[in-house]
């Protein structure tokens, strides 16, 4: 099985993209891992809200193939704790084909998105910049994997 962390937008900031990249490298020691940064559309106070999430939800959808589980990072999903998240990936593992976890641009995921999506996971209460996700995002996804592997990352 594959893992990927789909979002949009590169990071500018040359401190947050190491912590970034860091993450993404402890991903990878356990599971094969690729993260793919997407163009995020341009925005302007006279387009939709509804038109750029649809702009970029279609480039996202092209970067997932039709039998890849897509899961949504999305300020409305699920409300879980970080246990259950890695209990929730850790269910996952016997599928044997590719997750693809997804971040919106900064205006979130629109409904062609959200439509194909398998699952919508809230990453907290709070919204986070798209940036700030990912990160959260990845440091998650460790967590979930070192909790499934017995080790000592994660604090009861």
């Amino acid at each position: 099985m594959k893992y990927r962390l789909l979002s949009f937008g590169k990071v500018r900031d040359r401190h947050f993209q190491a912590l970034i990249e860091d993450f993404e490298k402890r991903i990878g020691r356990f599971v094969p891992f690729e993260a793919t940064v997407l163009k995020d559309a341009k925005i302007a106070s006279h387009v939709p809200v509804a038109q750029v999430q649809e702009e970029e939800g279609e480039r996202l959808l092209k970067a997932v193939s039709s039998d890849t589980s897509l899961i949504l990072f999305d300020e409305q999903g699920d409300q879980l704790t970080s246990r259950q998240f890695a209990e929730w990936i850790g269910s996952m593992e016997s599928w044997n084909r590719e997750i693809a976890f997804a971040i919106g641009g900064a205006l979130g995921h629109g409904t062609l998105v959200r439509t194909r999506a398998e699952r919508r996971v809230s990453l907290s209460p709070l919204t986070f910049n798209h940036y700030l996700a990912r990160l959260v995002a990845l440091e998650q996804l460790y967590r979930a994997l070192t909790l499934l592997r017995g080790m000592p990352y994660h604090n009861d």
